[in-house]
């Protein structure tokens, strides 16, 4: 069965694509990049036992097993899964806000069961609007990606020194700066329409077989990527698009895939992939 065939809009390379997924990565792992190694400092700041401390960490991971395969299905079927990417980035950074409220042990469980919802998804929602530029226009995936591997490091590290000089209690402060800055780039995001296809290519697979040809809006002319058929060509990917990514794009909390040593704590990596 053939696919179906990319709309016009859909064939238009969107300006400075690679640009703008770069700048995309490089704000979504800053906040993740401070969240999973500060956090723990933070709740211990606050006075929480061990036993709370526990609770408020693992009770997320069980949520987000369930929560974040509907919401990356709810993107596949929207209009554009930029416009949802954008939707939750803006809740995150409402609900992180919440981590400024008097920190009472029912508070920041509440808090931190919403933010996994509406945060754990914003990794493979970008990683799909990234591949699907790899298989229509030829981007690399691997030249985009990579900022948010170096923001999220440059997190662990730079967060150290901040809360060396300020106290563990600007890790709350840090979070919602690094989502606010997440939204802007977000407002930015390339516009790819709804993914069309289920795929059990890898990334790398979909960056062999991506068309070296693309179409931008500056005018070039070059002709469309063939469509392949459903049997043996590549398609990338949508938002559930989690046993698409090479190991070596799992960096921190959001980015959980099942390809080697990292750790998955979402079932949404059992959905194939979308483009």
């Amino acid at each position: 069965m053939s696919l179906p065939p990319l709309s016009p809009e859909q064939l238009v390379k969107p300006r400075h694509f690679e640009l703008r997924m770069s700048l995309i990565f490089a704000t979504l792992f800053v906040s993740q990049g401070t969240h999973l190694p500060y956090f723990p400092l933070w709740l211990q700041a606050k006075g929480f036992h061990a036993e709370q401390i526990a609770v408020i960490l693992a009770a997320p991971m069980f949520l987000r097993v369930v929560t974040t395969p509907m919401l990356t299905a709810l993107a596949d079927r929207a209009k554009d899964r930029a416009n949802v990417y954008i939707v939750l980035v803006a809740a995150s950074m409402v609900i992180s806000a919440g981590y400024f409220l008097p920190a009472t042990y029912a508070v920041v469980l509440a808090v931190s069961l919403l933010l996994t919802i509406v945060w754990t998804p914003h990794s493979p929602m970008a990683d799909s609007l990234a591949l699907s530029g790899v298989r229509r226009f030829g981007s690399n995936y691997t030249s985009m990606r990579k900022w948010g591997s170096i923001s999220y490091l440059c997190a662990n590290v730079v967060g150290g020194f901040i809360l060396a000089a300020t106290g563990r209690q600007a890790v709350p402060v840090i979070i919602f700066i690094a989502l606010g800055a997440a939204l802007a780039a977000g407002l930015w995001a390339p516009r790819m329409g709804r993914p069309r296809k289920a795929s059990p290519l890898s990334a790398t697979e979909i960056q062999h077989k991506a068309p070296i040809s693309s179409i931008s809006r500056s005018g070039s002319a070059s002709s469309p990527p063939a469509m392949p058929s459903s049997t043996g060509s590549c398609r990338s990917t949508g938002s559930r698009s989690a046993s698409a990514i090479p190991s070596s794009a799992c960096y921190g909390p959001g980015a959980w895939y099942p390809k080697s040593a990292c750790s998955c704590f979402s079932i949404a990596f059992f959905l194939r992939p979308r483009w």
